[in-house]
């Protein structure tokens, strides 16, 4: 994709970044073009997380030892095991989901309802309407593996059931509303010499983003998370869809 300077008025994009405008068929027809398969993705493993309740003894002893006594435990929803040791000692908990809302609500509609039964049975072309966002309708190909099976099973399926209950018993759910990624979150910081003002060691993704805050133009921030690994060409097609939508956009 071809990248544009970022000093120029007319630009929509840095080197490393670009802005642009989306579309809400962006994503469907990605898929369409490379359909994700098992081995494109990469998923939190179920074995890594039931090793991790090996610490649930330890929890247990600093629960119960802690003085004065705890009264709320936040912890993440896939530690389910820390759910049940803070009930055992009488400690409500709040459930940490570190996606968005709309990925916990997709996740729920997918264990809730099945969608990839009703997409089976209603053969090519079928789409399935999310109940909570009605324009929002889901094809066999936007369903990850292995819940694009209409009898799904598993360890990733045991999984994700022991984090549901844990949601559904805590006393609340957090979701995340920020994502400090990309250029935005750097783990190191540039050096500043003597006598120089922070303007003159800014960045350049952050010298763009200046001038088009001075032309009053809004920026795209395209966040694509940590968990999957997209194939090469459906990334072409996503970044090609934004290129062409026209809308200031960092990648």
């Amino acid at each position: 994709m071809a990248r544009s300077s970022p000093t120029s008025p007319s630009s929509r994009s840095w080197p490393g970044g670009t802005p642009s405008r989306s579309s809400t068929s962006l994503t469907s027809s990605a898929a369409a073009a490379s359909p994700p398969s098992p081995s494109s993705r990469t998923t939190i493993s179920p074995a890594f997380v039931e090793a991790m309740s090996a610490l649930r003894p330890r929890l247990e002893a600093s629960l119960a030892a802690a003085r004065p006594r705890v009264g709320l435990l936040v912890a993440d929803a896939l530690l389910y095991w820390a759910h049940d040791a803070a009930a055992g000692l009488g400690v409500p908990t709040v459930a940490f989901y570190a996606t968005s809302m709309f990925a916990h609500v997709i996740r729920d509609v997918i264990l809730r309802d099945n969608p990839a039964a009703a997409l089976v049975a209603g053969g090519a072309g079928a789409t399935f309407a999310v109940p909570e966002f009605p324009h929002v309708r889901l094809t066999l190909t936007d369903i990850p593996v292995p819940f694009n099976d209409p009898s799904p099973a598993g360890p990733l399926i045991e999984m994700d059931a022991k984090m549901a209950n844990a949601i559904a018993g805590s006393r609340g759910l957090i979701v995340k509303t920020a994502w400090p990624v990309g250029p935005l979150c750097l783990a190191r910081q540039p050096c500043r010499a003597a006598g120089d003002s922070a303007a003159a060691i800014k960045p350049s993704w952050m010298r763009w983003l200046d001038e088009m805050a001075a032309a009053g133009r809004a920026v795209l921030y395209v966040a694509l998370g940590t968990l999957n690994a997209e194939p090469h060409a459906q990334l072409r097609e996503l970044a090609g869809g934004l290129e062409a939508s026209g809308v200031d956009f960092l990648w």
